[in-house]
């Protein structure tokens, strides 16, 4: 089943406030050509909307400085679709090669235990960055594609963790890269990108993105909390909206994370997001954002990626109520525990990372 414009969802989306909104709204749910002219007129005014116009403002911000530097503002803005000819999002992106240049003279990333410990979400997203800015130092893409190839885990994800003997990789920093190097592929062809996106969609998918391989129970309750923007943090639409991006939308063992999705619609068309890792603009303190991402009840991001990933799988899930945030009738939410089946949830450098000892 095919996603309308008579879908409430989707004239809610339409009729929002943001250009970038509109603009994915017609091409990633309704599946128009970039040259309806509803679309171009999305398109060009992109920078006109509150939340790229806030992306897009001069920031003298740390790179990394968490939500404010040019790494999260390049993050968000090519998640939005941003034109690939914005000057201020390839200065952005200058800036973020440049720091990683820079990590990399330092020595980084360490290699503990003859594994390298990197944070692959930087040159996951750098590189998602490049391909959608058309980026013309293709030195410099190949470089990011070349250091995630290198530092690619044999179970097919990555990790940071410095722990002398972490079991696997963690889904935190395996996500970004499945998405950077799938749109590398896209753009390319390169086998090598192929190969390295479908082994670590396998980490994912042999998990069903969210459930242990030998309970089925849930792996960490958070995963099931849908919240924009994402950052590094990994939940289940999020992973979703990644996999649709490499093809693995129809994947049998996505079935019980889009049920979870098409579960969470209210009965207005719309989704809510459940909480945010996010601090308003002007408020004292960490995590502070520089746009205003909306109330969380509904959301527009989410329900945005929600009816990507619905309009994916052809399961727009129209007339189904609104559930309780467990989601699927039946759900088990309870958390993989140390004693089930080796499971375990670990806090390593701010990263959640999911120990399973049977390898």
């Amino acid at each position: 089943m095919s996603i309308s414009r008579d879908d409430p969802g989707v004239q809610w989306l339409l009729a929002s406030a943001e250009p970038a909104v509109r603009c994915l709204t017609l091409t990633d749910v309704l599946g128009e050509r970039p040259d309806n002219p509803d679309v171009v007129a999305a398109r060009t005014a992109f920078a006109d909307g509150p939340i790229a116009r806030a992306l897009l403002a001069p920031g003298h911000e740390h790179v990394y400085a968490k939500w404010q530097g040019a790494f999260w503002r390049l993050t968000a803005l090519v998640e939005l679709g941003v034109p690939p000819d914005h000057p201020t999002a390839h200065d952005q992106l200058r800036t973020v090669l440049s720091w990683l240049h820079r990590m990399e003279r330092t020595g980084y990333p360490p290699v503990i235990a003859g594994r390298p410990r990197a944070h692959a979400v930087w040159h996951g997203h750098a590189l998602a960055a490049a391909v959608a800015l058309d980026w013309p130092d293709q030195r410099e893409t190949a470089w990011l594609v070349e250091r995630l190839l290198q530092w690619q885990w044999p179970d097919g994800g990555w990790n940071c963790d410095r722990d002398a003997h972490p079991a696997c990789s963690s889904v935190h920093e395996s996500l970004g890269p499945v998405w950077g190097l799938a749109a590398y592929h896209r753009l390319s062809g390169d086998p090598h990108a192929s190969q390295a996106v479908h082994r670590a969609a396998e980490f994912f998918l042999e998990r069903r993105l969210f459930r242990s391989r030998q309970t089925g129970a849930v792996i960490h309750p958070s995963w099931l909390r849908f919240r924009h923007p994402a950052y590094y943090h990994y939940n289940v639409l999020q992973a979703l909206w990644v996999l649709g991006t490499a093809g693995l939308a129809a994947d049998p063992r996505v079935d019980d994370a889009v049920d979870l999705v098409a579960s969470r619609r209210r009965r207005d068309g719309a989704w809510d997001a459940n909480g945010r890792w996010w601090n308003q603009v002007g408020r004292p303190g960490p995590n502070v954002e520089v746009a205003d991402w909306g109330p969380s009840r509904p959301n527009y991001l989410i329900t945005l990626k929600a009816l990507t990933v619905l309009a994916s799988r052809g399961n727009a899930a129209t007339d189904e109520p609104e559930r309780s945030e467990a989601g699927v009738a039946g759900l088990d939410t309870r958390e993989a525990s140390s004693g089930d089946d080796g499971h375990q949830i670990l806090h390593a450098v701010g990263h959640a990372v999911v120990h399973d000892q049977r390898q």
